[in-house]
């Protein structure tokens, strides 16, 4: 099989929330980046940018209020990557990726210092900090006391109007409409009704289905599929079409705003002149002393050797498989780097399914630097830099700041690899 070789300063490892968050930030830096790893698991994003929802600090989870969540963490857990972080450090690389994204046509928008509200398509209320333009209408909606209609479309999986009528209605009035804009039968992808409704004869359609049924309703939500690559502007003239304000409600993965978040950073890495190896493994990884790097990788296509200065490990946890278990324990995946975890499998979970699982603390220790630690507490490579949920002291998914922290140690790894090479300027060579 032919073999390809390329250099560049950094390689991002894992193309998920925090790798593409850390190509994106090195490439508008100018430092040469490629990243490798399947882009595609993006998908299975809500499309939500969470900061913090559940610290609890001295008293009631702190919903509303996301930035004293992040500051109480320096104090009350100051193992946790937050902790690591200078607040401005966090604004700043939020508000930096979400120009990002802006620059790219996705708009995102947010309160500042409150947290908003969602509904998800169980009818339940979920609080995240950002959210994409489609989805921002919602919140004004769930603020005031009209009612509104929730359409489902038949064919669509996992989003049902009437349910979330029946779980949302007690706390705010709803009603349910369903529209068929098939005449086909069966179940349809997601991505097929996001294509389907970029059509003006389909939403033609649904707007007259619709419209005999606003009598009263102040706005109108639809699952996250209308449309894919101009979603805003099918949602705008349907709004145009209806006289009311028509909003997204997220859906179950893999999600249209997923999708188009995927999109919406593959071709910022594009324009940047990012290598991107984005349906690509790792297949083994050479130290080249203090120099940097050799990495092979390859999957789909001839294998390549990229030499790099330095690397950032963004390969996620158990759904990334940056982390693997054995009956053994818990191992890293790409440098075998020690992992922070119990000692015995035994004490992974807590006997009560809805507290707090050790397992859900491990990852990689690093130091201020994001370095992740050898088994000697000092850096494993001076170059080789860690970031996201492989992190340890991070239980993102129950204190929900996964996108935060995220984008907060892409932006703060990238910083440390850009310092530690001011110092550190030799060729590299492909022997």
């Amino acid at each position: 099989m032919k073999e390809n070789n390329t250099t560049c300063d950094l390689l991002v490892i894992g193309a998920g929330a925090a790798g593409t968050a850390a190509a994106l930030f090195a490439g508008k830096k100018g430092i040469s980046t490629a990243i490798v790893g399947i882009a595609s698991h993006l998908r299975f994003a809500s499309g939500l940018m969470d900061l913090m929802d559940t610290h609890r600090t001295m008293g009631p989870f702190s919903q509303n209020a996301p930035w004293t969540a992040v500051q109480a963490i320096r104090t009350e857990l100051p193992e946790h990557p937050y902790a690591k972080l200078p607040m401005e450090t966090v604004r700043l690389a939020l508000s930096q990726y979400l120009s990002i994204l802006e620059d790219e046509g996705l708009t995102y928008h947010c309160r500042s210092h409150e947290n908003v509200q969602v509904i998800t398509s169980a009818g339940t209320l979920k609080t995240t900090y950002a959210v994409p333009a489609g989805m921002w209408p919602m919140d004004a909606v769930l603020r005031q006391p009209h009612p509104f209609l929730v359409v489902d479309i038949k064919g669509l999986k996992g989003f049902s109007a009437k349910q979330i009528m029946n779980t949302l209605g007690p706390h705010h009035p709803c009603k349910a409409f369903s529209v068929d804009i098939s005449q086909a039968s069966g179940d349809f992808p997601a991505e097929q009704i996001a294509r389907m409704f970029e059509q003006g004869d389909i939403r033609d359609h649904v707007v007259s289905l619709i419209r005999p049924n606003l009598q009263g309703m102040a706005a109108v939500g639809f699952p996250s599929v209308l449309g894919v690559c101009n979603s805003e502007t099918v949602r705008l003239s349907m709004a145009e079409k209806l006289g009311v304000p028509v909003f997204e409600i997220p859906t179950i993965p893999p999600s249209i705003p997923g999708q188009r978040l995927e999109t919406a950073l593959v071709n910022q890495m594009n324009k940047q002149g990012v290598q991107a190896f984005l349906q690509e493994k790792v297949l083994s990884v050479d130290r080249v002393s203090n120099r940097g790097f050799e990495c092979v990788v390859g999957r789909l296509h001839p294998q390549t050797t990229i030499r790099s200065r330095g690397v950032i490990l963004a390969t996620g946890r158990f759904f990334g498989k940056g982390l693997m278990a054995d009956r053994k324990g818990l191992r890293e995946a790409v440098f075998n780097l020690p992992v922070l975890q119990p000692e015995d499998r035994k004490l992974w979970h807590n006997k009560h399914f809805l507290e707090e699982h050790a397992i859900n603390q491990a990852g990689l220790e690093t130091d201020g630097d994001f370095r992740p630690l050898a088994s000697d507490g000092q850096p494993a490579h001076p170059a080789l830099f860690a970031t996201g949920s492989i992190l340890a002291h991070n239980d993102w998914m129950r204190k929900k700041c996964g996108m935060g922290v995220s984008i907060a140690t892409a932006y703060a790894a990238v910083s440390s690899f850009e310092r530690a090479m001011m110092v550190k300027e030799q060729p590299i060579e492909i022997g």
